[in-house]
């Protein structure tokens, strides 16, 4: 019920993105506690203005909700060591990093597919189980 109602949260975090094409939500987790939802966004004071709204001239100007979850929850507390993040996307391997480097030893993904996703799972598994962090696939309960 905890993973159910964590990867709610996610989902609910994607549909405020920005994104026209991939809304992408992530919940960060320390002791089964909520400690932030966050979604894929514009950067600091950047704005959604033409010509930014698009591949790939979006790449430059946007956050990758995992990125922004690290980021700003490190901001806050200082250590992301045994946390845990829930994402609706497969994280790319550049988030895979910065899970790896942050701490966070336990990723539950709920399989969304990006463009890049063919590309990029096969590395972000790699990078993931070769550091040791654990990758769960999410299973939607059936009702």
């Amino acid at each position: 019920m905890k993973n159910k109602t964590l990867m709610d949260e996610a989902f609910d975090a994607s549909e405020w993105s920005d994104d026209l094409h991939t809304k992408v939500g992530a919940v960060i987790v320390y002791n089964g506690m909520n400690r932030g939802i966050y979604y894929n966004e514009y950067i600091g004071s950047t704005l959604n203005k033409a010509g930014r709204m698009d591949r790939p001239a979006k790449y430059n100007f946007m956050a990758h909700a995992e990125e922004s979850a690290i980021l700003n929850t490190l901001r806050c507390e200082g250590d992301l060591d045994g946390y845990e993040l829930y994402v609706t996307h497969i994280p790319c391997p550049t988030c895979a990093r910065l899970i790896v480097q942050s701490g966070i030893a336990r990723v539950v993904c709920a399989m969304q597919r990006t463009s890049t996703s063919d590309v990029d799972e096969p590395i972000t598994r790699s990078i993931l189980s070769e550091c040791g962090v654990e990758f769960v696939e999410y299973e939607k309960p059936l009702v």
